[in-house]
């Protein structure tokens, strides 16, 4: 009797035994999963990074440029103000 709750013991530890390498396995693979998905992640926020340093690059190079669009849109403006001038004058004068 003793022997045959022995065996029933053994296979009982056993299954268990599986059960538990199954589990540790399953286990790993998931942490494996986990890292690598973080990796992931991180290479993803580093590039949102990246590319929000771009548009600001940009932002700022657009508005430089509009400021320099501006400027010289106020020199034809008083360009134009200044021959229509002198043009007044010249017609004055002869």
């Amino acid at each position: 009797m003793s022997s045959l709750k022995d065996r029933g013991r053994q296979q009982s530890t056993s299954a268990l035994q599986d059960e538990l390498d199954m589990l540790q396995d399953e286990n790993e693979s998931l942490i494996e999963k986990l890292q690598l998905a973080e990796e992931r992640c991180e290479e993803a926020e580093a590039r949102a990074q990246q590319l929000e340093k771009q548009i600001a690059n940009l932002g700022e190079g657009v508005t430089l440029e509009a400021r320099l669009l501006s400027r010289k849109e106020a020199a034809l403006q008083e360009r134009e103000v200044c021959t229509s001038k002198e043009c007044h004058s010249f017609l004055v004068s002869n």
